[in-house]
């Protein structure tokens, strides 16, 4: 096991990480542990955008106006 020391900064030099590698850092309660997150392959076409956003679950299920009518005082 390897130990670091974090700077001034907040910031831990890790052994085998390159510049701009992302981590996600998880809370544990016997201390941090973290997952290098994987770039995606490349950027998505747009019929795949598309299509990713219909089959998304974030989307409204009721009309606009009646979210109006749930968001303005009686």
């Amino acid at each position: 096991m390897k130990i670091g020391t974090i700077d001034q900064e907040s910031r831990i030099r890790l052994a085998g990480a390159s510049p701009k590698d992302k981590f996600w850092v998880i809370e544990e309660p016997d201390g941090y542990r973290l997952r290098r997150i994987v770039p995606p392959e490349g950027r998505l076409s747009k019929a795949e955008v598309i299509r990713r956003i219909r089959a998304s679950k974030l989307t409204f299920t009721r009309d606009w106006d009646e979210i109006r009518k749930d968001t303005r005082e009686p």
